[in-house]
């Protein structure tokens, strides 16, 4: 019998697959997901279900005609009825007994409460009682529901005073006139937002390095990003907003290096559905791995998109296999994991792809307040060189548009520009919309919340006393650099071998994501140690604490200004930039190797037997000995051995053919031998000499 899936019947009848689910459920046919696929039974019952509903009017139309036949008759009845009132006057008694339960009946149900409050300042439950028109005691009730009690005088918290609101049928807004601490706590819980609509699945692509992450959103945008990208490799977080013929989607790009696992973590936990891309020419690498894991870890659903299938297709149904220990089971094996083929390179089974987004996606039914002050994500930063500090934020909720002002962590600013993942400028920025916005009063940290604040005084206030608290921290965090900070340390730490560096970056992502992996390459004998990290080209300061601390100046991803350069190697400065993490990396192994103290190998010369002992004046015994094998060198180090036990390690003390000092003396030939504070030789004793070798690793 013929399966149809659930999603292909939904897109035939044009309806969501959630109503034809809620349907089948109603019928008793077990089905999983939209993905689920269901008999020709199943089908024309659905077909019939909903093509009755097409025919409403018509059968409203007949049902009313026999209304209206039945209610003509009823006139004449109604007379013979009135003598027969009086009786009913005796149970008017009855009726009067009830007044009383009707009256408080609306109590019960919050008689017409307000469909919204504004706060501008926290409430005791006696006041919010008093502004959702019900009492002090049924507010007690919900709280104790809720396994808290509390007095009347009790001051609520913001999350609290919300939740029982919505209970009660009422929306909670802040005024502009609220104090700072509850207009932080708006900012941070979006108290400001409403209007919720449907918004874009924000879609984060995942995977090891070179499986074909950037080169399918490249075919997807039809746009040519991983030219744009060292060495191919996507080493920044891209979002971008793709329309296509099946609806709207945002892709963020993520790097797949083990580098930037930080960033793929942030990705993540800003995303609706992970696209994990995997070659099936290669099956699941550690990268594939750590992308299952953050997915995983924040509750994220999963589609795998199986690249390279113009490859290796006899490795696919292998490679589909390798998922199940990590619960990834194909919806065709009984899972709910849907897997994707896909080639990026011939185009093939990238509509499929999308639509399988966009059904996971009217799944969730994703929402976002549409109107309002924005709120969001700061997703990437940068120090732009003419722009100034230049951020790219996710907008999740409200409108962000130009002029506004916001806060972001312990920055500041006023939107003065935007412009969307194509360059172009951008008025407005709504739900699910990735914007670069410039007009930050100091470069944010990636990953921060990002919070319009609506215009008034408080609001003026509020950015005031956060850019006093901004100085404070900032004086605590950088004190000025001074000689003798630097060197007190060095001097104390002088036998430790330490590789000092300075580190610079274009983005801060990337900025967190090295100084994790360069601290990964210290070793036991050779420590590395960041002492400055920042956004932006390499500065004098930079320079002149390089000089200070002996530390070498690294750069990822900038250029450095020639009269920099110049000053650098005036102060005898190194400055290395890199585009690709690899020679990064790869420069800072050899420097550690090189610092690294040589091991020391045993090479030895040769072994002599020991065929007589002398007496000698003035000396003490020496050692009568045949050159077995190698040759015995006068400043080489010995040892000697008794019946295959080591009786002696030092050095030789004197080497003599026939009374004659001699640097050395090849095999087959005799020698007279002493060694450094020994006098216990034996016939039949083997001295070995050797000596010590420093051997650099690698």
């Amino acid at each position: 019998m013929a399966t149809t899936r659930v999603y292909q019947l939904a897109k035939e009848l044009n309806i969501g697959s959630k109503e034809i689910l809620s349907v089948l459920e109603e019928l008793g046919v077990s089905v999983k997901s939209h993905m689920s696929g269901i008999d020709d039974v199943a089908v024309e019952l659905i077909r019939e279900h909903f093509l009755e509903e097409e025919e409403p009017e018509v059968q409203k139309k007949a049902t009313k005609k026999k209304a209206d036949e039945k209610e003509e008759p009823k006139p004449p009845k109604h007379p013979p009825k009135k003598p027969e009132k009086p009786e009913k006057k005796e149970r008017i008694p009855e009726v009067k007994e009830t007044p009383p339960e009707p009256v408080r009946e609306p109590v019960e149900e919050k008689p017409t409460p307000p469909k919204k409050i504004i706060l501008e300042k926290s409430l005791t439950i006696d006041e919010l009682a008093q502004k959702l028109r019900t009492t002090s005691e049924h507010l007690k009730e919900a709280l104790q529901e809720e396994g808290k009690e509390a007095s009347s005088s009790r001051i609520l918290d913001f999350d609290t005073t919300t939740r029982l609101a919505r209970r009660f049928g009422a929306e909670v807004e802040v005024g502009e006139g609220a104090s700072d601490a509850l207009l932080k706590i708006a900012l941070e819980t979006g108290a400001f937002r409403k209007n919720v609509a449907r918004r874009a699945p924000v879609v984060t692509i995942m995977g090891h390095v070179d499986h074909g992450k950037t080169t399918i959103l490249d075919e997807i945008r039809k746009s040519k990003i991983v030219e744009a990208e060292s060495g191919n490799i996507t080493q920044h977080i891209g979002a971008y907003y793709v329309t296509t013929p099946q609806g709207d989607v945002v892709f963020l790009d993520t790097p797949g290096h083990q580098a930037f696992t930080a960033m793929r973590a942030r990705g993540a936990h800003v995303t609706d559905i992970v696209v994990l891309v995997v070659a099936v020419d290669d099956g699941i690498m550690p990268q594939t791995q750590e992308a299952i894991r953050h997915a995983q870890a924040a509750g994220v659903p999963i589609i795998v998109a199986l690249n390279k299938m113009d490859r290796a297709m006899e490795n696919v149904e292998r490679v589909k296999r390798s998922f199940a220990r990590f619960g990834l089971i194909p919806e065709d094996e009984g899972g709910d994991t849907i897997f994707v083929p896909t080639s990026a390179i011939k185009r093939q089974g990238l509509d499929t792809l999308i639509e399988m987004i966009l059904l996971v996606a009217e799944m969730a039914d994703l929402t976002a307040p549409s109107k309002g002050p924005a709120k969001g994500l700061i997703i990437e930063t940068k120090l732009d060189k003419g722009r100034g500090p230049v951020a790219t934020v996710l907008v999740q909720a409200g409108q962000l548009e130009g002029g506004d002002i916001f806060v972001a962590g312990t920055t500041t600013g006023k939107v003065r520009a935007m412009t969307d993942d194509r360059g172009r400028n951008v008025k407005a920025a709504g739900p699910s919309r990735p914007v670069e916005v410039m007009g930050f009063d100091s470069l944010p940290d990636a990953g921060e919340v990002f919070s319009v604040i609506p215009k008034g005084r408080k609001a003026k206030e509020y950015l005031a006393s956060l850019a006093e608290l901004q100085r404070e921290e900032e004086s605590r965090a950088a004190p000025q650099v001074r000689r003798e900070a630097i060197l007190l340390p060095l001097e104390e730490e002088k036998e430790e071998n330490c590789l000092n560096i300075i580190l610079k970056a274009d983005v801060f992502g990337s900025l967190g994501a090295l100084s994790g992996s360069l601290m990964k390459l210290a070793t036991e004998e050779v420590k590395i140690e960041i002492i400055h990290s920042g956004v932006g080209s390499v500065s004098k300061a930079d320079v002149s604490l390089a000089e200070i601390a002996q530390a070498e100046i690294i750069g990822f991803g900038i250029k450095v200004d020639s009269a920099i350069a110049a000053f650098a190697k005036q102060q005898d400065v190194q400055i290395k930039v890199f585009d690709i993490i690899y020679s990064l990396l790869d420069h800072v192994e050899m420097v550690i190797k090189k610092m690294a103290k040589p091991t020391l190998v045993e090479e030895e010369l040769g072994t002599a037997e020991i065929r007589a002992v002398f007496s000698v004046p003035n000396i003490g015994k020496v050692a009568g000995c045949f050159v077995l094998t190698g040759r015995m060198v006068r400043d080489g180090k010995a040892r000697l051995l008794r019946g295959g036990e080591e009786i002696y390690t030092g050095r030789m003390a004197s080497l003599k053919r026939f009374k004659k000092d001699v640097k050395e003396v090849q095999t087959n030939f005799d020698c007279g031998i002493g060694l450094h504070g020994f006098q216990d030789y034996e016939v039949g004793d083997v001295i070995h000499c050797y000596h010590l070798v420093e051997e650099t690793a690698g």
